[in-house]
This record gives structure tokens, sequence and C-alpha cells, in this order.
């Protein structure tokens, strides 16, 4: 885990101004054709935001994204504040720093996905990127070939 300070002249532009009309829409559009995830947050860490591939990659429920709209994070993910990945948000909102992990490992029934994410503060908020790792996926398929080359000899 990484910490590095963030950027304030991006925070207080964003504070102070007032988007263009075409601006919500734009960033909507963006969001949705993004091969990234992206999660936006409330200074209470409730959820205002998000697109399809953040709630995938970080396994949130389908059902979080416009009903889950004002949740907050603990009650979309049961078990972060045990994880500590909870106040580790929680202090970039505070202390305007940076937080990135690269080397997360979430667990579904079928794989272990390798994530990237990075958190950081976002006007008075939190903002979420969160990357699947690639190499991990690459390596996961090679040993499942390896694996399955292996299991025919053996017969």
């Amino acid at each position: 885990m990484a910490k590095r300070s963030a950027n304030t002249q991006h925070q207080t532009s964003m504070s102070n101004s007032t988007p263009h009309p075409i601006w919500a829409s734009t960033l909507t559009s963006f969001m949705a054709a993004s091969k990234e995830g992206f999660i936006l947050f409330d200074k209470k860490l409730n959820l205002i935001s998000s697109n399809h591939i953040g709630r995938e990659l970080l396994g949130l429920p389908e059902e979080t994204g416009e009903v889950g709209e004002g949740k907050c994070l603990i009650d979309i993910i049961p078990g972060i504040h045990k994880a500590g990945t909870y106040s580790n948000y929680a202090n970039v909102i505070k202390t305007g720093e940076t937080f990135v992990d690269k080397n997360i490992i979430r667990h579904t029934e079928t794989e272990e996905i390798h994530l990237s994410i990075e958190a950081f503060k976002l006007g008075s908020g939190l903002g979420i990127i969160v990357n699947e790792i690639p190499k991990h996926k690459e390596m996961e398929e090679k040993l499942r070939k390896s694996e399955a080359e292996y299991a025919v000899l053996i017969e």
C-alpha cells in the first residue's frame, strides 16, 4: 500500500467551479465507456455514483447502481471495516493524501481477481479508480493450460 500527496489544485478547481451543462452527460458517457472502474462517495462514505465496471470489479451487487446510491460503504461491502480498507478511505478524506493499493485480491466463487485501487479526495468526498491487473489473469490462464496438459500426460 502506498500513499502520495493529493493534487490540491485539482481539488480546488473541482470545488469552486460550476460545471458546464454538457459536462454531466459527457462524464456519464465517459464513465460508462471506460474499462476502468469509477466509484464516487460523499464525505461520510455514502455512495454517490459508480459505473458498472467499478461495481463489477469490487463485487458490488448489480442493484447497487441507482438503488444503492446513498448507502454507506460498510453496508454495501460488509467486512470492509475488518480489512482496514475503510479506515484508509476515511483517512484520504481527512488528510487529502491519495491511497494506492496495487495488490488487492477479491475472491469470487470461481476465481481470484487481482485489483489495483487508487482512492483520492474529490471535493469533500472520495473518488476511487479500480483496475483489474491483467498479468495475474494471464498467469492464471497459463497455469490452467499447464495443469490441463499435465493431467493429459498423467492419464
